[in-house]
């Protein structure tokens, strides 16, 4: 059985006051407690069982992940900025 560290632990609460940022976290908890993939259930007498359901399989992890790798931009550089050009043009001259 897994224990945890209730002596050194810490949590702390606060109000999200910004309605945009208060949005995007419900939406965040939305996905995570839609996941179903290896999820598992409390029951009365102490064990978990795997959550069994007809939905649609949902991973949190995989899908803001892939969130994750749409949105980074990868940035690249134009001949006339790259490092490479620049010292060229140097022994160039």
């Amino acid at each position: 059985m897994m224990t945890r560290n209730m002596i050194k632990r810490v949590e702390i609460e606060f109000p999200i006051l910004d309605k945009a940022i208060k949005k995007e976290i419900l939406s965040l908890m939305d996905v995570y407690l839609a996941d179903n993939t290896k999820a598992r259930e409390l029951h009365p007498d102490g064990t978990y069982r795997y959550v069994r359901n007809d939905n649609p399989k949902v991973d949190a992890q995989k899908y803001f992940m892939e969130l994750a790798n749409k949105e980074k931009e990868i940035p690249t550089l134009s001949e006339k900025d790259s490092w490479l050009k620049k010292i060229q043009r140097r022994f160039k001259k």
